[in-house]
């Protein structure tokens, strides 16, 4: 079988999506006048309770349908996700409206390329000729490259007006207050929760991360109308040496560092927001969660400080949740590019998860893959060497 039939009769894929982008750039044997056509005939095999290959082959033989290089698919991948965050561009700010927000000489909502990492304060640390080494959103690669300190990082998630709501991160020194700690988990749930909602564009997945990302987003909106920064609790880590690495992101965690398991709510999926970031002269860790989840992840706190072990412990965190990394360029290729091997078992370890589903097709169980031990750090990943 074809490897293009191998993604459309995925059933996690929107078929509709991949053969509007392969028409378009008539790959695979596709083109723009045979797609709705080959569109229609995909859709009834797809939606059949199971085929036959001869069937597949018939659209095959109908359509000329040719396998896709690798080269091909990646350029596929990349548009799908740049026209999923472009489509996918709004003001996060809850007091956001077409009144509100800053517009452009037409009248139109203007969003700026918010960066969810500093650039004056922390990207223009670790630069090397305002470049930095990270993943860029509009390259498809899948090991960290050299990209420009300006393009690291951003999201059109917010308008000129309200992205001054991160005027206390951007433009003071950090003083560990209550509202700075609140914006830092903020941005990071900005950070994550983006990308996240933009694969909804081209895959039909279950719907929870949407329903998770809104209920989080509402407490969220709510703090900040009412200024009520003690929503979410921080845990401020310090390492006294300066490190030149960077990260921002959230995410949920199935065990802690002692490999307990962490049992998370039907109602909302709780989260922890991390952030990493250097000074001049020192590097933090800010570990944070809504306050509301304090007998989740209160003990992940704990456990940092009495295992005297922060540096592998807040490494193995970072590296195996959080892509949203950026390092000098200089550090990344003497520290991390010898460890991108290990670095990518930990993260397909970490994140390889399933769900089950019940004869109505509706979801029952989530299932993990994850090792309990994994933030043992066996694979001896390191970010501060």
């Amino acid at each position: 079988m074809s490897n293009i039939l191998d993604i459309l009769l995925n059933p996690q894929f929107k078929a509709e999506v991949f053969i509007e982008y392969l028409s378009h750039f008539r790959r695979g044997g596709l083109r723009p006048e045979s797609k709705d056509s080959f569109t229609k005939d995909l859709l009834i095999l797809k939606n059949k309770t199971s085929f036959s290959i001869s069937e597949i082959d018939h659209i095959i033989k109908k359509y000329n349908i040719i396998d896709i290089k690798q080269d091909d698919l990646d350029l596929i991948m990349l548009n799908i996700q740049k026209d999923a965050l472009k489509k996918s561009e709004k003001c996060w700010h809850p007091l956001a409206s077409t009144s509100a927000c800053s517009k452009d000489k037409n009248g139109h909502v203007q969003f700026i390329h918010a960066h969810t990492i500093q650039n004056n304060r922390i990207l223009n640390l670790i630069c090397e000729d305002s470049h930095v080494y990270g993943y860029s959103l509009n390259i498809s690669e899948t090991k960290p490259i050299k990209i420009s300190r300006n393009d690291a990082s951003t999201f059109s998630c917010f308008c000129n007006t309200h992205d001054k709501i991160f005027d206390p991160i951007e433009n003071s020194d950090y003083k560990n207050t209550s509202e700075q700690n609140f914006l830092f988990a903020y941005r990071a749930f900005i950070a994550s929760s983006v990308p996240k909602l933009a694969q909804y564009y081209s895959l039909d997945i279950d719907r929870q991360g949407i329903l998770d990302t809104e209920k989080n987003k509402e407490i969220f909106n709510g703090a900040i109308i009412n200024s009520q920064y003690d929503i979410v609790t921080t845990e401020v880590f310090e390492l006294d040496s300066f490190y030149p690495v960077s990260a921002c992101s959230s995410f949920d965690l199935d065990f802690d560092f002692e490999g307990n398991p962490i049992s998370h709510s039907e109602d909302r999926m709780e989260c922890i927001y991390v952030t990493l970031f250097p000074t001049k002269k020192k590097t933090y860790f800010l570990l944070s969660y809504l306050t509301q989840d304090f007998k989740l992840y209160s003990q992940l706190g704990s456990q940092l400080k009495k295992r005297n072990n922060l540096k592998s412990d807040i490494s193995v965190l970072v590296l195996a949740h959080v892509e949203n990394i950026f390092y000098q360029p200089c550090y990344y290729k003497a520290v991390i590019q010898s460890q991108e091997t290990s670095i990518d078992k930990l993260m397909q370890q970490t994140q390889f998860d399933f769900v089950i589903h019940n004869e109505e097709d509706k979801k029952s169980k989530s299932i993990s893959l994850t090792p309990k031990d994994y933030l043992s750090n066996k694979y001896n990943v390191g970010l501060f060497r």
